[in-house]
């Protein structure tokens, strides 16, 4: 229940947020099939084993043999992906096969909870409503990050709505905070990889500086999490997936990255397009698929470690600086194009950045911290290793600059 949801009257920003929402919906998926055509059928309905990412065989296994199995690489895997997506498009496909809906509804839903997210760090403050249209103007103005959170094809709408829904929880006083951290903990966990270091500190963290008696509850929504996935794929490969193997396509996905075309190819054009030795090698059992892959990016690194390092560079400066078009599908493109979105995104990203390292200046100095700057140094310190060491495209980020501007009005509020 939202606290005193009736006595301050949200219920009008609500409906006008959902309806909002709904058109933005709808003209997202008009555009999303004339992109991706072969994702419907001809009266629109949502073709799953078409959706890309290695998320589409998994899918329509899912819905058609009621098994979490994935036959992409040509192999029986159970842990080729996360099941957070897999299972939310399953079960909306099931209610109806119309793409239209299947947006529709999911958006809604992970939408109202950034909603809800958002009123009860509203209310703990004790803030005027404006602050919280602004906090919904946030969320939704920024054409690309918005683009991500709408989409399903890819669970970085589920990173994108719910790391800055974390955000505004840890910063509320709400009596609740712990139980709805650790929920959500426990989806992030099973949604994306690169959320992996997040999912994991963030519950010891606030277990140290928290003073409440709740505040082992996110660590119980981290444990959860963690052996939920794990007794599953014990249970169906005999190993622990944790850490780098959480996913058995993860080395697969470095081997794109650690290879000597990545610095030419990388950011304007997608990596999946690199080509490497064994690259369509085939393999009997899923684990033989992962520690293949990973241990030929070990020797990799081994052997190249100068170029690895200046490749860490690259993606810094990709995702602190770069306003261009990155990740195009064509390996046509001589020219990259600004994307305007990201010339906002960087901006206040690194002016949040620059706030951060001054008031930590002023802790060196004065003895003096702000909870805020704590949690926000853990959500960008452990967003961002992963992406440092594998690598960012925008979509990756969409949910660290959103969080950076609730942090900027955060500030903002506390100075006024």
């Amino acid at each position: 229940m939202i606290p005193n949801f009736n006595k301050l009257n949200f219920l009008n920003i609500y409906l006008s947020f959902i309806f909002i929402t709904f058109v933005l919906s709808i003209i997202f998926t008009h555009q999303l099939i004339q992109y991706y055509p072969d994702l419907i059928t001809s009266n629109n309905n949502l073709q799953i084993k078409n959706i890309p990412f290695a998320y589409g065989d998994l899918i329509y296994n899912l819905v058609s043999t009621k098994q979490y199995v994935s036959y992409e690489f040509d192999i029986e895997m159970y842990l080729s992906r996360l099941p957070v997506l897999p299972l939310i498009i399953s079960f909306f496909y099931t209610i109806s096969k119309n793409i239209y809906f299947i947006v529709i509804v999911k958006n809604i839903i992970l939408f109202s909870i950034f909603f809800y997210c958002a009123i009860i760090f509203t209310l703990s403050h004790k803030l005027q409503k404006k602050y919280l249209v602004l906090l919904l103007i946030i969320f939704l103005y920024n054409p690309y990050n918005l683009i991500v959170n709408l989409n399903f094809v890819y669970a970085d709408f589920l990173v994108g709505v719910l790391v800055p829904s974390l955000f505004l929880i840890c910063l509320s006083k709400n009596k609740n905070k712990y139980l709805i951290s650790a929920i959500i903990i426990f989806i992030l966990y099973l949604s994306k990889t690169n959320i992996f270091f997040l999912s994991l500190s963030l519950p010891f963290f606030m277990f140290i500086i928290e003073k409440n008696n709740k505040k082992f509850l996110p660590l119980v929504g981290l444990f959860l999490a963690v052996s939920v996935w794990s007794v599953f794929g014990f249970i169906k490969t005999d190993r622990i997936p944790f850490g780098p193997s959480l996913i058995t396509i993860n080395s697969w996905g470095m081997s794109h990255v650690l290879n000597k075309e990545f610095s030419t190819t990388y950011p304007q054009k997608t990596v999946d397009h690199i080509n490497f030795k064994d690259k369509n090698k085939k393999f009997e059992k899923e684990w033989d698929f992962y520690d293949f892959y990973n241990q030929r990016n070990i020797l990799y690194i081994k052997n190249n470690k100068e170029e690895f390092i200046e490749n860490i560079f690259l993606k810094v400066k990709f995702i602190f600086t770069d306003i261009y078009v990155d990740g195009n599908q064509s390996n046509n493109i001589d020219t990259r194009e600004i994307r305007f979105s990201s010339i906002f995104n960087k901006i206040l990203f690194n002016t949040s950045l620059v706030i951060l390292f001054y008031n930590f200046y002023k802790l060196l100095k004065y003895k003096k911290y702000e909870k805020i700057d704590l949690y926000f140094l853990i959500f960008i310190t452990m967003y961002l290793f992963p992406l440092i060491v594998g690598w960012a495209t925008s979509k990756h980020l969409a949910g660290i600059f959103i969080t950076s501007k609730i942090y900027l009005v955060f500030k903002y509020l506390k100075t006024n």
